[in-house]
């Protein structure tokens, strides 16, 4: 049987290939923090919607917020490194709360 990784990766890259980026992502987290527990399927879907309401604050803000033109500004390049900032400082946190 393949292991974890194997199975998230998979997952992922199928989803992905659909088109559903959002979906691997919530596809890849309850893999990864629910494997072999029992989830009802209303808190399954509560958690996915809270995922995707997540994604869609991150997608409709930058999108809010870039400016005119082909070419990344600076300002444009800064709030992109903020998020990425951000949300590495929120793996780091997870890692250490769950002991990863």
């Amino acid at each position: 049987m393949a292991d974890h990784k194997e199975i998230l990766d998979a997952v992922v890259k199928r989803l992905m290939d659909e088109g559903k980026l959002i979906d691997a992502g919530f596809e890849a987290l309850m893999i990864n923090a629910y494997s072999g527990k029992v989830i009802d399927e209303r808190t399954r879907n509560a958690m996915r919607d809270v995922f995707f309401a997540g994604a869609q604050h991150l997608h409709g803000s930058i999108f809010q917020v870039l400016e005119e033109g082909i070419e990344p500004t600076e300002n444009d390049m800064r709030r992109m490194t903020n998020v990425a900032n951000e949300l590495s400082a929120f793996i780091d946190d997870y890692k250490k709360r769950h002991g990863l």
